[in-house]
């Protein structure tokens, strides 16, 4: 029973993770709106894995690394790959198969977004490390930073 219990918040980060995977087909369909659903569901499950963790006393080393993790794909990569989405169709590239046609500077527009997700990792990382965030945040998170840029898509 005590391990269920130890579980309970790496199983809520899980969904966390399976959220954003869900997010990415959606950004690859364009489709924004749905992928921005499935990052709400992230952010919720973000929230309440970390809520639970500390309410059952079941915070571990292992849990801090798989948020990390899940963080880094369900907003750090998503919001990137959503941006650079973004970015090509409005440069008129809507299909994969045209991306021989596209003008080197073009190409650089579309993928100077995918910095979001490095910017993303430095971010994890600090936190991971930093001492000084165990209780509160300095910076942006991350969940934070893919809603303005899912805001900035849909407006």
């Amino acid at each position: 029973m005590i391990m269920l219990r130890k579980s309970i918040p790496s199983i809520l980060t899980m969904f966390s993770l399976l959220s954003g995977i869900t997010a990415l087909f959606f950004v690859f369909n364009t489709d924004f709106q749905s992928a921005m659903i499935a990052i709400f569901v992230a952010a919720f499950f973000d929230f309440i894995d970390g809520f639970t963790a500390r309410l059952l006393n079941a915070t571990s080393e292992f849990g801090v690394q798989l948020d990390s993790l899940s963080d880094m794909v369900s907003f750090g990569i998503v919001s990137a790959v959503a941006a650079s989405v973004f970015t090509a169709s409005v440069i008129g590239l809507h299909d994969i198969d045209q991306i021989s046609l596209i003008r080197p500077l073009d190409l650089t527009v579309i993928c100077l977004p995918l910095l979001i997700a490095v910017g993303s990792a430095l971010r994890l990382a600090k936190f991971n490390i930093d001492k000084n965030q165990k209780s509160h945040f300095i910076g942006l998170p991350t969940p934070a930073n893919t809603l303005f840029v899912f805001a900035f898509i849909l407006v």
